[in-house]
C-alpha cells in the first residue's frame, strides 16, 4: 500500500516502485529492507550508471535521435528479458524460453556489440542439452543445470526446424567474433543437431509450432469459406528442408577449419541430398515459385 502526500501548487513528490524476485517470504523482506535503506534515488542513479557504462561497451548509436533512442530502448528490452540463466523470454507472462524466440535477440546483440548476452542465450541451451540429454523446443528459463553429460552426441533433439537454429546461433556468432575454439568444444552438440532430426527419404516434416503456420490458420482458415487455407501441419515442409541445409553447409564451413574431415564429409552429403530433394519435390518450374508442404499421402501443397 502507498499514499501520496497533499501538494501544494508547483510542489512534486518522489515515489520509488521496485520489483523482487525471492525464493522465500523472509528472503523478500530482507531485500525490500535493504532497497528502502538505499532510497529511491540512490537506485536511480545505480541504474543509470550501469546502462551507461553497458551501453559503452558496446556500438555506439549515432545519427537521428529517435532512432537512436529506439535502438537503445529496444537493447533495454531485449536485456530486460533475459532471465538470470541466460534464456530470453520473450512474452509478459511467459516463464519459457524458446529456441526459435531466441534468434533475434542473439542477432541483436551480435550486431550491437554485446556478444556475451547472445552467448549466455547458447550457453543456457546447450546446459540444457546437456543436463536433460535432449533438447526441447522451450523450457522453463530456471531450469537447473548440472551439466551431468560431457559427450552430447547422442541427445534427443527436435525431429526437425528447431535444432538448426542452435547450429545457425553459432554461426552467426562466429561471424561477429571469430571464435572457431567454441564450435570445436561444442562439435559434437552441433553435430548432433543436425543428424539428430528425423529424415524421411531426405524430406523433413513440420515441426509443428512454427509460429506462421498458427497465425495463418487462425486467421484463415477458421474465418474464410471453402476453398482456403487448407495445410496440414503434418506433412512434409519445404522450410524444414531449406533450415536443415543451411545449417548443414553452414556446420560444413566451420568443421574444414576445423579439420574435422570425416564429419565434414557425411554432413555435406547429407546437406546436397536434401537440396536435391526439396529441388525435386517442392520446386514448380511451371508456377515459378516452391509448393510450401506435401502431403504425407504424396499431393503437393499450392498454397498458400
Amino acid at each position: 500500500h502507498y499514499s501520496l502526500p497533499a501538494l501544494r501548487t508547483g510542489g512534486e513528490a518522489w515515489m520509488g516502485f521496485f520489483l523482487i524476485s525471492s525464493d522465500s517470504t523472509r528472503e523478500n523482506n530482507a531485500v525490500a529492507t535493504e532497497i528502502r535503506k538505499t532510497g529511491a534515488l540512490q537506485l536511480l542513479d545505480q541504474t543509470r550508471d550501469y546502462y551507461q557504462k553497458w551501453f559503452g561497451r558496446g556500438t555506439e548509436f549515432l545519427g537521428d535521435e529517435k532512432t537512436c533512442d529506439l535502438f537503445e530502448i529496444e537493447s533495454m528490452i531485449f536485456k530486460c528479458e533475459q532471465s538470470h540463466t541466460g534464456g530470453f523470454s520473450p512474452l509478459v507472462g511467459y516463464s519459457y524460453t524458446w529456441i526459435r524466440d531466441n534468434n533475434g535477440p542473439i542477432r541483436w546483440f551480435l550486431k550491437t556489440g554485446h556478444p556475451q548476452e547472445a552467448k549466455r542465450a547458447m550457453d543456457f541451451f546447450y546446459g540444457v542439452g546437456s543436463t536433460m540429454g535432449s533438447l526441447p523446443n522451450s523450457i522453463r528459463v530456471d531450469y537447473p543445470l548440472n551439466y551431468r553429460l560431457k559427450d552430447l552426441s547422442t541427445i534427443h533433439v527436435e525431429h526437425a526446424e528447431t535444432p538448426n537454429w542452435i547450429v545457425l546461433q553459432h554461426w552467426w556468432y562466429y561471424l561477429t567474433t571469430g571464435d572457431l575454439e567454441l564450435v570445436r568444444a561444442r562439435w559434437n552438440y552441433l553435430k548432433r543437431c543436425i543428424t539428430g532430426q528425423v529424415n524421411q527419404d531426405d524430406k523433413y516434416f513440420f515441426h509443428r509450432d512454427e509460429t506462421y503456420l498458427w497465425c495463418i490458420e487462425s486467421r484463415c482458415f477458421d474465418q474464410c469459406p471453402f476453398p482456403n487455407y487448407d495445410l496440414s501441419t503434418y506433412a512434409f515442409a519445404t522450410d524444414s528442408s531449406f533450415d536443415i541445409v543451411s545449417a548443414a553447409e553452414h556446420l560444413v564451413y566451420l568443421g574444414k577449419y576445423l579439420e574435422m574431415d570425416r564429419d565434414v564429409s557425411s554432413i555435406k552429403k547429407l546437406a546436397d541430398r536434401v537440396r536435391a530433394k526439396a529441388e525435386e519435390t517442392y520446386w514448380d518450374e511451371k508456377a515459378g515459385y516452391w509448393a510450401p508442404a506435401q502431403s504425407l499421402l504424396g499431393p503437393l501443397y499450392n498454397a498458400p
